[in-house]
Formats: C-alpha cells, structure tokens, sequence
C-alpha cells in the first residue's frame, strides 16, 4: 500500500524548526513537485489547499520565508502577482541601482505602463543610442 496523498507528501519532507524543506523532484525553477491523481502540483500549493483550501483565482503563493524549496503553509501568504513580484529579493524593486549601477531615482527610472516593473532610463538612453548607431551604419552599408 502506498499511504494517503498526506503520507505521500511528508515523507518527501524534512521538517526543521522553521521550514518544511521538500526533498522530492525540484522544478528548474527552485519549487517543489509533486505528483497526485495523475496531475503535477506546487509542493507548497498542494499543501496550503489542503490546510487552509483553494488560492483565489489569480492570486499566487507568496514564500515569507523566501525559500523556493519550503512547503510549510504557514510561511506562504496568497498575494497578486504584482505584491509578489514587488516582494521579491531578486527582482529590481529590492534594488536601489540598476544591474549597471544607476541610481533607480525618481528621474532615473521608467515605469513600463504593460508590466510595472522598472527600467533604467540611462540604460535605456544608451541602448537606444546604440540601436540608432548600427542602424546609420547598415544604412550607409548599403547606399
């Protein structure tokens, strides 16, 4: 016999003091899978159903603890995807600095309207400056 879905799942976990650590199958990604009734579920969203029922439609599981491989329900807290994209470490909005080292200030930064997410406008000044230069340059190629 195999065991329930739940017994299933918690030998897949090591249980520490704070996190559930998963140790099955990781997504490229850094997330927990898990495998049930011939469907491939989020460890960690799979678990929170169980316990505190379905996440909204729209909503994502936001890590509190900000670990990827973490399956404890009470370390994830449903958000919209914009909270957990501005939550996050990894992304510019935990940034003062763009990846070239541009200051993200109110003069420096560009909101792009479709997403939300930031754009150095010093970046984005010199890329188009680069993009104008090839393209007088192919021009001049072929005339």
């Amino acid at each position: 016999m195999r065991g329930t879905p739940l017994e299933r799942f918690s030998a897949k976990v090591d249980f520490t003091d704070t996190c559930w650590l998963w140790t099955g199958r990781i997504a490229i990604n850094g997330y927990s899978q898990w495998n049930i009734d011939k469907k491939t579920w989020s460890g960690h969203k799979w678990i929170y159903e169980q316990i505190h029922g379905p996440v909204a439609a729209g909503m994502h599981l936001d890590h509190l603890c900000r670990t990827r491989s973490c399956v404890n329900p009470d370390h994830l807290e449903p958000v919209t995807p914009r909270e957990n994209h501005h939550r996050s470490p990894i992304t510019n909005y935990a940034k003062d600095a763009c990846p070239k080292g541009h200051p993200y200030s109110l003069n420096n930064t560009y909101i792009r309207p479709s997403t939300g997410s930031r754009m150095c406008r010093t970046c984005g000044r010199r890329w188009a400056n680069a993009a104008n230069a090839r393209r007088r340059e192919a021009a001049k190629a072929i005339a």
